[in-house]
């Protein structure tokens, strides 16, 4: 069987440094997973992000972030 996954998440972060606002997140992401038997499973994920400074300099961080994986159940 295959399962497939999604999440949408946008959070407002308070800053550490004196001076400067905070920072707003956006984070999306996708996952499948896959059963090739009993024993064997693949796995895909795959996700994105924005930071974005709200009240100081107009910066905009951006994230990529992609892992595979193979399981085999030995029991």
């Amino acid at each position: 069987y295959t399962t497939l996954g999604f999440v949408a998440k946008r959070e407002s972060i308070d800053s550490s440094l004196e001076q400067t606002g905070g920072f707003l997140r956006t984070t999306y992401g996708a996952s499948v997973k896959h059963e090739l038997s009993e024993l064997v499973k693949i796995k895909a994920d795959l996700g994105y992000g924005t930071d974005e400074l709200v009240f100081s300099a107009a910066r905009k961080d951006e994230r990529l972030a992609a892992q595979t994986s193979i399981e085999y159940s030995v029991l």
